[in-house]
């Protein structure tokens, strides 16, 4: 949750640029270089892309926010359990960082994980739209237990636009390298 709201916070009080519909800007105390877009289904979701200045400027931690005012019982207590999403039609795993309460819901904080920077825009660039659905939040791997996505979310999916974001993200990367 502090991870959470710093990170809100900080998105008010850092210099910040903009490449096309992404917004470059150091945040947390300059520790990261934050890409990112707003969605487009809920504006306020945000696609990130962390780049740890005190670290690899070649790899980029991808995440992303997820509101829901479905508020499930045990919505609050979904940290740390891992999230089944189809990205881009495939299926893959991400880890709930935080799930914090704001306005009339709860917003999730997702991560899939540290990704090479150049594989990462090498991928992306064959898409003009990110697309993201969320299939369940996993309580146990080991028992299967978890819960189906439309009993924690209101709305399930979003998208992200990502025309300039090749652009963005090497702006992101010499940011970083500069900080060095």
């Amino acid at each position: 949750k502090i991870i959470f709201s710093l990170l809100i916070f900080s998105l008010f009080t850092n210099n910040s640029f903009a490449s096309e519909n992404w917004t470059v800007e150091k945040i947390l105390g300059d520790k990261f270089i934050s890409v990112s877009t707003f969605g487009i289904i809920t504006h306020g979701d945000r696609y990130r892309l962390l780049i740890k200045t005190e670290g690899d400027c070649s790899k980029v931690e991808e995440t992303f926010t997820i509101y829901t005012a479905a508020n499930h019982p045990k919505i609050s207590k979904i940290e740390n359990k891992k999230i089944a999403i189809e990205y881009n039609d495939q299926i893959k795993l991400g880890n709930i960082l935080t799930s914090s309460k704001f306005l009339m819901g709860h917003t999730i904080f997702v991560s899939t994980g540290l990704i090479d920077i150049d594989k990462h825009i090498a991928s992306l660039n064959k898409k003009t739209e990110l697309h993201i659905k969320v299939v369940g939040v996993i309580d146990n791997v080991k028992k299967k237990t978890g819960w189906k996505a439309e009993e924690m979310f209101d709305i399930a999916f979003n998208s992200w636009n990502l025309k300039g974001i090749s652009e963005a993200l090497k702006k992101g990367q010499q940011a970083c390298l500069n900080s060095l």
